[in-house]
């Protein structure tokens, strides 16, 4: 039976300094399109039922699921059910990279089409138990507890590493054609949509040609590369605008790799058909 889901505004992505954070929590943010996060945001859904859209996926997530949230891949909250309860653990991009190195081994790919995870009762205990672990220890002033906090954390990610693997394997997933280019491809943008915007750079690093490289990206989409860079780039500029008022335009600029203020102005009315300064402006009424 389906239930009625609500979407009702709470606070907005964690912006304040931390490495591990973890939440409990009844709802999801709001947002009226995608945003865009630094953090690795692991999901445990408790109870009830959650909507929301990642990497441009609809996902249903309901009770004893795992879902795992890329950094800077694209989230859209679309509600909840009156019972929905989860348990969220926030990551900071800095370990994220740190883990990504020793631990997080297999493909990312395997999270952007399908993030959430079925899990078995007692294996979902499991992970919440050794969450609930890290949460006592984050409010305790414990000798070497970031080494403590990284051991801790490094266990239920490769939990949950290796959980998302053998579904790929048991689905034995093909990695071979046009959309492995275009996985490569999307794995490459969320890693370098702030520095690099030029479809020759993602070519090269696919061993193709920038016009074939084009070419084969809007016939698998029906998007061009060049609007998959745009909207990654202007997706992360909406969400700094609407969410760090801490930063000044001049800021957002810099940390999106501008050249300066006024090219960030230009490039950012030419793809949202306003200036950042009208769109914040309008986000701050949203929310007041």
């Amino acid at each position: 039976m389906s239930k009625k889901l609500k979407n009702e505004r709470t606070e907005a992505p964690p912006t304040e300094d931390y490495d591990f954070k973890v939440v409990e929590t009844h709802f999801l943010p709001e947002a009226v399109e995608p945003i865009i996060t630094n953090n690795l945001v692991i999901c445990l859904c408790l109870d009830g039922t959650a909507e929301f859209e990642y990497d441009f996926h609809p996902v249903k997530f309901v009770k004893n699921e795992v879902a795992v949230i890329l950094p800077n891949h694209p989230l859209k909250p679309i509600g909840t059910d009156d019972n929905y309860r989860v348990l969220l653990i926030y990551i900071s991009y800095d370990y994220f990279v740190e883990l990504k190195a020793k631990y997080l081994t297999q493909s990312f790919m395997k999270y952007r089409k399908r993030p959430a995870l079925k899990l078995q009762p007692d294996k979902f205990g499991i992970i919440v138990d050794a969450i609930r672990i890290l949460e006592k220890c984050l409010k305790v002033d414990l000798e070497d507890k970031k080494i403590l906090y990284i051991r801790l954390i490094s266990f239920i990610t490769s939990i949950i590493d290796n959980l998302f693997t053998e579904r790929t394997k048991s689905e034995n997933v093909d990695h071979a054609g046009p959309e492995h280019v275009f996985d490569k491809f999307y794995v490459l943008l969320t890693e370098n949509y702030t520095s690099k915007r030029e479809i020759k750079f993602y070519a090269e690093k696919c061993r193709l040609t920038p016009k074939y490289f084009a070419n084969l990206i809007k016939k698998e989409t029906g998007t061009t590369a060049a609007q998959w860079i745009s909207s990654f780039v202007i997706l992360k500029a909406k969400t700094l605008l609407a969410y760090r008022l801490d930063l000044s335009i001049q800021q957002i600029s810099d940390e999106l790799g501008f050249s300066d203020q006024t090219s960030f102005s230009r490039y950012f009315h030419h793809n949202a058909n306003m200036s950042p300064s009208e769109y914040r402006n309008s986000q701050t009424k949203n929310n007041s």
